[in-house]
């Protein structure tokens, strides 16, 4: 049969690969730092960091999580969807729940941890075990200081006191979160101090085997005192955080996590354009000599950030693989919605080869290398904002490409 008429599809004009191995390598480093003790609870809320839920769901869980948290009801079906039999933490303040819906199977189960933000949830989930004939887990949230949501003392304490009275509800764990792990140690201190003072006030209510948890990557990182029975790591996994760590942490200082993803595309096209001419929207950049420039067909509209445009004081790099070499290429001009502007000119320099050439070039946006201009860390700081952000707002369109 001759199919040499048929038209395939086009290549996606990029995709960010996921290495598994390093959410592996990331969960078995938590484990060195907190011992064997911990639960380990990966974080895989809104879709496991932009990464892929499901996927690296069941990775987490094969590296050693022995529970995985989400933060909304549908989060935690689509797991369920996926096969995932992992024990989930909703962080979200479930109030309801119905035989038809996808968590009915995990909370029949016993699978499904609901965290308790307020007095009346604890009622509207005790009707919800009563109707379905079962004793639903719960977690205590306190509030120590975050002021975000979550009970006060003495709403922690009564809803201790009246546990006898809530038969279809198991008080699985009791928990806090901490705002400031990562940058002030001493207010973070004081939160953990007033979760001890909680606990110490109320241990005769607090069954033996609930899961105190308290720690988030920065907390796990800081110090042992922040470990208890679980940890809740979640942008450690993916492969970044001790860049945003400050002061000396005395669990692990010289830790370093793999980083997880790298983000390519290619260049599109290839232009040559004389000294002084202007570059992008609103010709924020003007050449300052004869430059070669590429195209690469990722921009805003597919979660590489507009902050990371040119200006005098802050340049963004991509890395441009000319034969077996790469050369950084920096970013010229306005971030466009669905384009870069690079520039290539030391490479091509560099490399000794026709400007031309370079036409469908690998680039690399995001890099897994720490030390590279394009790693995610750096351009997070350029951009004036976190990793959390860049890797939950890579395009959903974007193909996800899972390196084991």
């Amino acid at each position: 049969m001759d199919t040499s008429h048929v038209e395939h599809p086009t290549e996606p004009l990029s995709r960010v690969e996921v290495d598994l191995g390093a959410i592996t390598a990331n969960v078995t480093a938590v484990r060195r730092i907190v011992g064997e003790g911990p639960v380990i609870c990966g974080v895989v809320k809104k879709n496991a960091y932009g990464l892929g839920a499901v996927t690296v769901a069941h990775r987490m869980a094969k590296a050693g999580c022995g529970m995985l948290a989400v933060y909304g009801p549908d989060e935690a079906e689509a797991l369920t969807a996926g096969a995932v039999t992992t024990p989930l933490l909703v962080l979200y303040p479930l109030r309801r729940l119905t035989r038809t819906e996808g968590l009915y199977r995990p909370a029949s189960a016993g699978r499904l941890h609901l965290t308790v933000h307020d007095p009346d949830q604890l009622d509207q989930l005790d009707a919800v075990g009563r109707a379905f004939g079962i004793r639903l887990p719960v977690h205590l949230y306190l509030d120590t200081g975050m002021s975000r949501s979550g009970l006060d003392a003495a709403q922690f304490a009564d809803a201790l006191k009246r546990q006898p009275d809530r038969r279809y509800l198991r008080f699985a764990g009791v928990m806090s979160h901490l705002a400031t792990a990562g940058g002030d140690a001493k207010r973070a201190a004081k939160q953990r101090d007033r979760f001890d003072d909680a606990l110490a006030e109320h241990r005769g209510l607090i069954p033996k085997d609930a899961l105190i948890h308290l720690a988030n990557t920065y907390g796990l990182l800081r110090e042992a005192a922040y470990h208890r029975a679980m940890v809740r790591p979640g942008l450690g996994l993916y492969g970044y955080g001790e860049d945003d760590l400050l002061g000396e942490p005395t669990v692990a200082p010289d830790h370093r996590w793999t980083p997880t993803v790298r983000w390519v595309s290619r260049v599109v096209q290839v232009g040559t354009y004389p000294r002084h001419a202007a570059v992008g929207y609103g010709a924020t950049h003007k050449l300052t000599r004869k430059s070669t420039l590429g195209l690469v067909p990722v921009g805003y509209g597919d979660g590489y950030p507009l902050a990371l445009s040119s200006n005098p004081e802050r340049r963004a790099a991509v890395r441009v693989r000319v034969g077996d070499a790469w050369h950084d290429a920096d970013v010229l001009g306005k971030v466009n919605m669905d384009q870069l502007s690079v520039d290539l000119t030391d490479a091509v320099k560099t490399a000794g080869v026709e400007a031309a050439t370079l036409k469908g070039a690998e680039v690399e946006v995001y890099g897994r290398d720490p030390e590279a201009r394009n790693a995610l860390p750096r351009l997070a700081r350029l951009a004036g904002t976190t990793c959390y952000e860049l890797l939950t707002r890579l395009s959903p369109g974007l193909p996800r490409v899972y390196r084991q």
